[in-house]
């Protein structure tokens, strides 16, 4: 029988409580178990934090019972990898799958070669029932990675700054800037034209250069929680990963074309796309290659995102609430949605905003949940919050068509500019 650790919080349902199982452990004393409820002959098993009876499931790493409810706390620990399987089945030796793309390797926790889970979620659904991965708060998961510095900040008010300042310009020397991503605090890498994707330095210096099969297609990168490159291909339909400087494929896209990918806080992805014949677009979640969550529709089963022949551009970001948002360009709107894929709001741009229309293209966000949404027809960056309350622009930083965007840990904005090419980065706090 496998067993499962479990390194991430997890709500666990449904489990059937067997109710023949009896104490083990019941203290030989009568007079202590006359006393004691608790301790007397032939008690049923009771949950080590709330002391329900009859309790479901077994923590082999812990050495004690657990109940439905109490479960979910217990894996809030995280000093330690938790070992939970049915009560009944405690004592068995552990025995690990081994992994699906390389059959030599025996996957205890992760395959280190996919980035991706080797537990098998069906049978994992099977032996505990429903899972529930979104029941924990975001902000009490700890990340790792690229994003996990940003805990700490994102306790910290920042106001915005009346007037944002410029404090670096970097020239990268493309024809076509596409995308920026934060690599840290101190390197960003950068996709244009020309196949080539690009690693600077703050002072400019050219540190990296990685080339792609991409050509002119408009695409975009992300950084994954272990620092790697992941990025779109529209012209054979695939979500890519660079490894150890090769590209790697993670998912093969059958009849619809990725327009944007980001890497989520807690180490999936979320690509939008559009089908093939431009009628369709979604956004799907996936854990490695496994897609977990579609979300297309509203609750009247309207569709949440636009589609259409035209000019299309959709770029998507993971708020620190765990909001989904994703400028829709053809829409003129930012469309937000909670975790569940159900929509919170759409933001079209704030009252009396001027002739020109609201035109999203990149967007990201900060350690406060504000959004940041590049305005390029308008030359400025919208700043909302996390309820789609416009707070203020970004537009005194003579930008010229402002497109990609992206947050240091430490909220400084970098705004790769369409026209010129050069990357902006931008304190707009205080």
């Amino acid at each position: 029988m496998n067993h499962v650790i479990l390194n991430k919080k997890v709500k666990v349902k449904h489990l059937k409580t067997p109710c023949w199982i009896l104490d083990r452990h019941a203290h030989s004393n009568k007079d202590s178990m006359t006393m004691d409820p608790h301790h007397r002959a032939q008690d049923v098993l009771r949950c080590k934090l709330c002391e329900t009876s009859v309790p479901p499931v077994y923590c082999d790493t812990c050495t004690i019972n657990l109940c439905e409810v109490c479960v979910g706390e217990h894996l809030l620990d995280e000093s330690k990898e938790h070992i939970v399987m049915p009560i009944k089945q405690r004592g068995f030796t552990s025995n690990y799958p081994t992994c699906l793309y390389h059959s030599m390797k025996i996957c205890e926790l992760h395959c280190e070669h996919c980035d991706i889970p080797r537990i098998d979620r069906e049978k994992l659904f099977r032996q505990f029932g429903s899972l529930t991965a979104f029941s924990i708060k975001s902000e009490e998961r700890k990340p790792i990675g690229v994003e996990s510095s940003r805990t700490a900040s994102s306790s910290i008010n920042r106001p915005l700054l009346l007037k944002p300042q410029t404090l670096a310009t970097i020239e990268t020397g493309y024809d076509h800037l596409h995308d920026v991503t934060c690599l840290s605090d101190e390197q960003i890498w950068t996709l244009g034209n020309n196949n080539v994707m690009k690693l600077f330095n703050l002072n400019g210096k050219l540190l990296e250069t990685f080339h792609t099969n991409l050509g002119n297609q408009q695409s975009n990168i992300s950084i994954t929680r272990r620092g790697e490159i992941a990025f779109t291909d529209n012209s054979d339909c695939t979500v890519n990963i660079v490894k150890n400087k090769r590209i790697q494929e993670i998912v093969k896209l059958q009849g619809w074309m990725p327009q944007n990918i980001c890497c989520s806080y807690f180490g999936d992805f979320l690509v939008v796309m559009q089908s093939d014949d431009r009628k369709h677009t979604k956004v799907v979640r996936y854990a490695g290659s496994t897609e977990i969550q579609s979300i297309q529709f509203d609750h009247r089963e309207k569709p949440l995102y636009s589609s259409s022949v035209l000019c299309n551009f959709k770029y998507i970001s993971e708020n620190r609430n765990r909001d989904i948002c994703v400028a829709d360009h053809f829409a003129g709107a930012v469309v937000v949605v909670n975790h569940d894929g159900k929509r919170r709001f759409l933001y079209t741009g704030p009252p009396l905003s001027g002739s020109i229309p609201f035109k999203p293209v990149g967007i990201t966000t900060d350690s406060q949940s504000r959004i940041l949404t590049s305005d390029f027809h308008n030359y400025r960056i919208h700043i909302v919050d996390q309820n789609g309350q416009f707070l203020q622009y970004i537009g005194d930083c003579d930008f010229s068509c402002p497109w990609g965007l992206c947050v240091d840990t430490k909220d400084n904005l970098f705004v790769g500019e369409k026209d010129t090419h050069k990357i902006k980065k931008i304190q707009y706090y205080m």
